[in-house]
């Protein structure tokens, strides 16, 4: 009778899955399944160190993600067929965060350097050549595609490149414009690759494309005509509210330039100072404290950084160092193009993805040549005991791992007691 009653019981219930069962259930990879479980998006219990999901909860997960993507679908425009691509200068349109607004006539989405930088507001078939800012001023003054050409200079050019021969970081009003075009629309084509980042201050898991968005951006200088406009572009980022825990992210990208010398010199040779970064960082530090909300900025210039402000970024011991726990910062010298950030802070290693990602592809290339020698030692390779002689965060090792699976030489799947293991796939 009573064994009975259990099956009985079990059939109310449903049917139990493992991860890899519900992986193939929703046609994803198992780590998916996983991050979701982890993150409490997908209600799951623990028999030993495996988890179980009822079949209930992840049809109910699988409904939940079909309102929310046609919630997104209605508020960024993108429907099957249409919206894919800047309508004014055709470039791809992943996913809403690379949308900054829409033609005033015709409603077709136009891709964030258009917008912030360029001013555009109309697309091509009605004119994206002339933006609200130019027609203000004469024709004699807009430049091709509504971007202003740079005033009459005979000797720029030779001077320009005397500088350069001297391997001084100049850069030209157009270039450093284009350089932040570049630079704003970069930042967002990575968020659109990014599954997952941790909220340092509530301790919780921010999944990009669960969270609620709101993307703001606006320029640091005022009445510029040529040249850049230190353009801020400003995600911020929502999870949890109503019975759930609260966290969320800001991500944000700051173009930073001498406006000033471009305008009237025409060109600018001399690496960012203290000068110019601590008044951005005082600026950071008030805006983080009254939203109280974890920070992620990269601030980019285009000649670089000098010593004494890199050592304000990357040297926790050093005397003008700067902490807080509300912000990590990376700056991003575009003319060398190289990352400084605090290697030794460890919030920020999930964040590499965002703000150093070439110097991350390396690490990469790193973890994958010692987990390679490590399986052939061991045959097979636990998450946790990887961690510890690889180093680096453990998102890294997660990445290196899914890495090593696709090229079908090695077997990633969790096991009872042990968690993650990477090993050869049995012949």
């Amino acid at each position: 009778m009573l064994r009975c009653w259990t099956t009985f019981r079990a059939m109310l219930m449903g049917k139990f899955l493992t991860v890899e069962e519900a992986a193939d259930r929703l046609g994803v990879e198992y780590k998916t399944i996983y991050r979701l479980v982890r993150a409490g998006d997908i209600p799951a219990g623990k028999v030993g160190r495996i988890y179980r999901i009822r079949e209930e909860d992840l049809d109910e997960y699988f409904e939940r993600q079909k309102e929310q993507l046609a919630v997104q679908t209605r508020r960024t425009g993108l429907t099957s067929g249409e919206g894919r691509r800047c309508g004014a200068c055709g470039a791809s349109l992943v996913s809403e965060f690379s949308i900054a607004g829409k033609c005033e006539l015709c409603e077709l989405s136009i891709c964030q350097a258009c917008w912030a930088v360029r001013k555009i507001r109309r697309c091509a078939a009605h004119g994206a050549g002339k933006t609200t800012a130019a027609v203000t001023r004469s024709d004699a003054d807009d430049g091709v595609d509504g971007v202003p050409v740079e005033p009459s200079r005979p000797h720029l050019g030779s001077m320009v490149e005397r500088l350069r021969r001297e391997g001084r970081p100049v850069v030209t009003a157009d270039e450093a414009k284009l350089a932040e075009e570049a630079f704003v629309r970069a930042f967002a084509q990575r968020l659109e690759h990014v599954n997952e980042l941790p909220d340092p201050l509530a301790g919780l898991a921010v999944p990009l494309r669960l969270a609620r968005v709101k993307h703001v951006m606006e320029a640091g200088t005022r009445g510029a005509v040529h040249g850049p406009a230190n353009t801020i572009s400003r995600f911020t980022l929502r999870i949890g509210g109503w019975g759930k825990p609260k966290g969320g992210l800001v991500l944000e990208a700051r173009f930073l330039a001498r406006t000033d010398v471009l305008e009237t010199q025409g060109y600018d040779g001399e690496p960012l100072g203290e000068v110019e970064l601590n008044p951005v960082l005082d600026d950071l530090r008030k805006r983080a404290g009254k939203e109280d909300r974890f920070h992620v900025v990269s601030i980019g210039s285009p000649t670089g950084w000098s010593e004494p402000a890199v050592k304000i970024i990357t040297q926790a011991d050093h005397g003008s160092a700067f902490r807080d726990k509300r912000l990590g910062i990376g700056l991003w010298d575009l003319h060398a193009d190289h990352v400084h950030l605090d290697e030794n802070d460890d919030r920020l290693l999930a964040f590499w993805p965002l703000l150093a990602p070439a110097r991350l592809a390396r690490e990469l290339t790193r973890i994958r040549e010692q987990l390679t020698e490590l399986v052939s030692r061991y045959d097979c390779v636990s998450l946790d005991y990887a961690a510890q002689e690889c180093g680096g965060h453990v998102s890294w090792l997660r990445a290196a791992f899914d890495e090593l699976h696709r090229t079908g030489q090695y077997d990633v799947r969790e096991r009872a007691g042990k968690g993650l293991m990477l090993s050869r796939p049995l012949a």
